[in-house]
């Protein structure tokens, strides 16, 4: 009987870190990396790697995706590095094992590779979102060969780039896979939350949520008012392929802010699941407030959050294997969405100007 492993990924500034354990007695398989764990370094010198995507490949192969810091000269870059299953580069793929590519002319932090995909046919597909102007982030994908290479196929020289929402001026994939028939779907965010079907090409699927204003993206409120930012963080294709995402839902009562867990269901045609929380006031869309303050799904395990301090968590086990505590750091883009968030929450605020600061 073959021996299930478990991969994991994670970053450690300056260095994007991977490592493999053994799914059977949980202890990290000395035989992937250096006991267990393998550290890449793309960015020079004192230069930052993020890591924020993985899978793995048929033949065992782990892609870790993510960005680095190249300095002035280049800027931030999204990269992917593909890891054999010794956690070695494979020096087959990219330049030495990794790939990095210039997704914008404008450069920039704000520029992030969020997840990956590995299609049937061995291509790789990468989302997050780049900076196409100052201060303007909008979603994008990007196809890989199975050799690195940019897939010349798929959208305009392997890279597409989707303005969701023209206000606000940010959206961002933070999900993608892909259905039965090949076409890739994504999920993410903005002032709501968005699911998009893409055709092999690159082009949106016109037959996605084709009756509305954007064919090939559906956008769903999920507040009943006063909306200021919702993300779709973790998806799934359920059988019969109905796209189940977990989120957040944030909006303003007029007398405090309130970010809470939601879960909504798409059909496979693009609109939302009326059969999904029929009797509710949104069919289709469940909200929790599961705790006082900041509630978030997490890829679907609701997690709080904002009750610790620049909310860090340590995750913490016992011998026996249990949760001790939860706590990790949000990711960059939400420690700056917050600060965004209190903007909003003080220009509510009687006798303030909506002065930024």
């Amino acid at each position: 009987m073959p021996i299930s492993r478990i991969v994991a990924s994670a970053s450690l500034a300056p260095i994007a870190l991977a490592g493999t354990l053994s799914a059977a007695s949980g202890p990290l398989d000395t035989h992937f990396g250096v006991d267990g764990v393998a550290i890449i370094s793309t960015a020079p010198g004192a230069g930052l790697d993020f890591q924020n995507g993985l899978a793995v490949q048929r033949d065992g192969k782990a892609l870790v995706g993510g960005e680095s810091d190249l300095g002035d000269a280049g800027g931030f870059r999204w990269r992917i590095t593909r890891l054999d299953k010794k956690g070695k580069p494979d020096p087959t793929f990219g330049s030495g094992g990794t790939v990095l590519t210039n997704m914008s002319n404008v450069g920039g932090f704000d520029e992030r590779l969020i997840a990956l995909t590995v299609q049937r046919d061995g291509k790789i597909v990468a989302v997050g979102y780049i900076l196409t102007a100052p201060d303007v982030q909008n979603s994008a994908l990007a196809r890989y060969n199975p050799d690195g290479s940019l897939d010349a196929s798929f959208g305009s020289g392997g890279v597409v780039v989707t303005d969701v929402a023209s206000e606000p001026d940010h959206d961002f994939i933070n999900q993608v896979t892909t259905d039965s028939m090949g076409r890739i779907v994504v999920a993410g965010g903005c002032r709501s939350v968005f699911v998009g079907r893409y055709l092999s090409n690159g082009t949106l699927d016109a037959s996605f949520n084709a009756a509305g204003p954007r064919p090939g993206l559906s956008l769903t409120e999920l507040a009943a008012s006063g909306e200021t930012n919702s993300e779709i963080l973790g998806m799934a294709l359920d059988d019969e392929e109905r796209i189940v995402g977990a989120a957040y839902s944030t909006f303003f009562d007029g007398i405090s802010f309130h970010v809470d867990s939601a879960i909504v269901r798409f059909l496979p045609a693009g609109t939302l699941d009326g059969s999904f929380n029929p009797t509710g006031p949104r069919p289709g869309v469940v909200i929790h407030e599961l705790s006082p303050g900041f509630d978030v799904f997490f890829s679907g395990r609701a997690r709080q959050a904002g009750t610790h301090p620049r909310g860090r968590r340590r995750l913490r086990r016992s011998r026996g294997g249990r949760v001790r505590r939860l706590a990790r750091p949000l990711p960059a883009r939400w420690q700056s969405r917050r600060h965004v968030w209190k903007r909003r929450h003080r220009a509510h605020q009687p006798g303030h100007a909506g002065q930024r600061r």
